[in-house]
């Protein structure tokens, strides 16, 4: 298996220290943080947006949160983790990083928002 290591036409330079920061300088720095709260029941959430798309992005995310209330998540997320669940199965990936985390102590200290689903 041979891997293409093309960047716009440009050979990603090594080693890989060098790519790593110009991903930083081109695509990251792109990259915007947003906050919001959709109720006075939910706790705040955060997503990434580019800078691009931040505005509507922003308006989305807080619109479709409103849907549940309690949680202030977006239902969105909710319908494509439950549709990949249903093509791809279980969240194999997920419940081996959470062992591994539990065996170093860390218990659910890095779990995401994913872990407070109410299972249907």
């Amino acid at each position: 298996m041979t891997v293409d290591n093309d960047w716009d036409g440009d050979g990603i330079a090594y080693p890989p220290e060098k790519w790593v920061l110009r991903f930083q300088e081109e695509i990251a720095s792109q990259v915007l943080v947003g906050v919001y709260r959709a109720s006075w029941l939910a706790p705040p959430q955060v997503f990434y947006c580019h800078r691009d798309h931040f505005p509507v992005a922003a308006r989305i995310a807080l619109a479709d949160s409103v849907l549940l209330p309690d949680r202030g998540f977006p239902m969105l997320i909710d319908l494509v983790d439950r549709a990949c669940k249903s093509v791809y199965g279980g969240g194999s990936l997920r419940e081996m990083a959470d062992a591994a985390y539990a065996k170093a102590g860390a218990g659910v200290r890095y779990g995401s928002e994913r872990q407070n689903r109410p299972e249907k």
